[in-house]
């Protein structure tokens, strides 16, 4: 046998190895409960790493809520079950008022590893959520809001406040929120219902969709790469609109009467508003575009 082929021999053999190994894991998992008290005006930074981490706010309570569920792997169950002993829950809140929470599990650490978060507060001044695996909701806060995933979808319903989301794959979506937002993800669409704000949103497979309320007057940022865009405006909004796709149609619908004038000439559009503000943007590189103004 030539060197190379026993080299590849050996790798894959190994590769079965530890591959069997991660299959035979079994897994330990239990539900913990901790509280700590609510300080007005403060910053939740949460951080995850596999699992899901949902955010709910609760204007009757006088503390932090935080529910996990927590799953560990291991070779044996007591060897899980030692692991799942070993992996801290931490509330600690800082000098400057910032109350950190997290899931450590121990340095070896399994892909069987979970951590489900579910945070019930009465509210805060600021919103910081990172998750690596694992999708993120947040409801019902009034606090800038930062959201970042690397893996998972992300659900806004019923915010007020600045909010910026990002994730590289997964589905982000914005119900009910006030306030302007910026939003990037790589695969994954993007929809906003009921949006009252400025939206900036930016991705590359998938399609992306605004719902505006009536009176809101932008400005709309959106571009993507694979997927059609459709805005759906009122009759606040205000500024100059341009469109372009590369392959794609462009459709206006003026029910509202809002549009002043408009110029489309094959793939390329602007329209021009009733109402004086700042400079709109659709772009898709293969998708169609859709404006429809409405009362």
């Amino acid at each position: 046998m030539r060197l190379n082929d026993l080299v590849v021999s050996v790798l894959a053999a190994l590769l079965l190895m530890l591959g069997g190994c991660e299959m035979n894991l079994v897994t330990a998992s239990e539900t913990r409960d901790q509280y700590t008290a609510h300080i007005a005006g403060s910053i939740i930074d949460v951080q995850g790493t596999n699992g899901r981490i949902e955010i709910k706010a609760d204007p009757n309570r006088e503390d932090v809520h935080l529910q996990a569920v927590l799953v560990a792997g291991g070779s044996t169950s007591e060897h899980a079950e030692q692991r799942l002993a070993e992996t801290v829950l931490s509330m600690t809140r800082d000098t400057d008022r910032t109350l950190s929470i997290t899931a450590e599990f121990p340095s070896s650490m399994s892909h069987r590893d979970r951590a489900d978060l579910t945070i019930t507060l009465p509210g805060a001044s600021e919103l910081r959520v990172n998750n690596t695996n694992g999708g993120i909701s947040v409801s019902g806060m009034e606090s800038t809001l930062t959201v970042t995933s690397t893996n998972g979808t992300i659900t806004v319903e019923d915010h007020h406040g600045e909010a910026s989301a990002s994730t590289s794959n997964g589905r982000v979506s914005f119900t009910r929120h006030t306030g302007p937002v910026s939003v990037q993800t790589t695969n994954g669409r993007v929809t906003f219902e009921d949006h009252d704000g400025s939206v900036e949103a930016r991705t590359i497979n998938g399609r992306i969709t605004v719902h505006l309320k009536p009176t809101q007057r932008g400005p709309l940022l959106l571009r993507t790469t694979n997927g059609r865009i459709t805005a759906t405006i009122g009759s606040g909004f205000a500024g100059e609109m341009t469109m372009r796709s590369n392959n794609g149609s462009l459709t206006v619908t003026d029910t509202a009467g809002n549009v002043d004038s408009k110029s489309i000439e094959r793939r390329r559009g602007t329209l021009v508003f009733k109402n004086d503000g700042e400079a709109s943007e659709l772009r898709t590189t293969n998708g169609s575009i859709t404006v429809r103004t409405s009362e």
